[in-house]
């Protein structure tokens, strides 16, 4: 985003192809995955579960990975907002946070000098459990998971407890309050937002 722009020239094109697959790509997936889950029949026996693969990066502080990070924060953000009425269509959506991972994409050199400066590496057994975990169990709908160390948790990953607002932070937990009442949406057929002068002429007829 900054490093190769120079203030005395005119401003450069930042390259956006990790938010073009992060966020547009999801997004389009999510649009196919709605579609098609409803061609399905909506019983006990079948179930339409959509999980995403967000980062530990929509909690903290990344300097430098610009776009990875406001990709990852955006699919938590679009988790928060499906979730709202996603279940009205009898789907679940949830997001999948890992920390650091060993990959093929870093040298072992450079996985070493991360250790080395603090870095505790998840497993990637335990990417594959936490998803099949959120799979199996139909409760799990509107929530985000961390894997984690299993120095730190035993099974590797666990409920991140940060989607909802408590007494603790009473501002935060109004706001939410609120904002889902104002900003109404269904997920049934024929359903039209309401504009707000259609809004306030609805609420004078009703008193």
């Amino acid at each position: 985003m900054l490093p190769n722009s120079d203030p005395k020239g005119p401003p450069t094109k930042p390259n956006l192809n990790i938010v073009r697959v992060n966020i547009d790509g999801t997004l389009y997936t999510w649009k196919l995955a709605v579609h098609y889950f409803r061609q399905q029949p909506d019983s006990e026996d079948r179930d339409r579960c959509f999980i995403m693969t967000g980062s530990m990066v929509a909690w903290i502080d990344s300097p430098g990975n610009w776009e990875y990070t406001v990709s990852k924060y955006g699919l938590r953000g679009l988790m928060r907002t499906a979730r709202r009425n996603a279940w009205e269509q009898g789907i679940r959506i949830n997001y999948v946070a890992p920390c650091w991972i060993r990959s093929a994409i870093r040298t072992k050199e450079y996985e070493e000098w991360l250790e080395n400066n603090g870095i505790k590496f998840g497993e990637t057994e335990d990417c594959a459990g936490c998803m099949m975990r959120i799979s199996c169990d139909r409760t799990i709908a509107g929530r985000s998971f961390m894997i984690t160390p299993r120095s730190r948790i035993r099974q590797g990953f666990m409920d991140s407890n940060k989607e909802d607002y408590g007494d603790d932070e009473p501002d935060l937990k109004q706001n939410q309050e609120t904002q889902v009442r104002i900003i109404e949406d269904q997920w049934v057929d024929g359903y039209v937002v309401r504009t707000f002068k259609e809004r306030a002429e609805w609420e004078k007829d009703e008193s």
